[in-house]
């Protein structure tokens, strides 16, 4: 049976998630494209970004992910479409990757390295890149 039509099958979101974190270390862009989250999962990525990032150590126990995990999946699915970088911007990421970049010493080279990755992906698209442009505490970050 196709990947694609059992990752679509599938209705469990947590597993979704799990099943495109692994993918995304595998996959090109193009490939990627073809199981972009919707925007019930990117919620749901956020949120386990934001648990990550206020964990003392990055990691959420509930979810079993990393902050650098999230941040490079985040980093593949922004570079799907303009409409997903857009939600992600409506979702507060580049808020995340404000306090990911202004709190250095809070977070690992590995995890501002995927945060920079995901913002690049970001800028590619004309309205994110206005957005961004509008934060000076974020370009000075960047």
């Amino acid at each position: 049976m196709d990947i694609n039509k059992i990752f679509f099958r599938c209705r469990k979101q947590p597993l979704k998630i799990k099943v495109f974190f692994l993918m995304s270390y595998f996959m090109t862009e193009s490939e990627t494209a073809l199981i972009c989250p919707n925007a019930s999962n990117i919620k749901f990525i956020m949120q386990i970004l934001e648990n990550t990032m206020s964990s003392k150590n990055h990691f959420d126990k509930s979810s079993g992910y990393w902050t650098g995990e999230v941040l490079r999946a985040i980093s593949q699915i922004i570079s799907c479409s303009a409409e997903i970088a857009k939600f992600f911007v409506s979702q507060k990421f580049l808020e995340s990757a404000l306090k990911i970049l202004t709190a250095r010493d809070s977070y690992s080279p590995e995890e501002r390295l995927f945060t920079l990755r995901a913002l690049k992906s970001m800028a590619v698209y004309e309205e994110c890149a206005f957005e961004m442009a509008k934060n000076s505490l974020l370009i000075d970050g960047i």
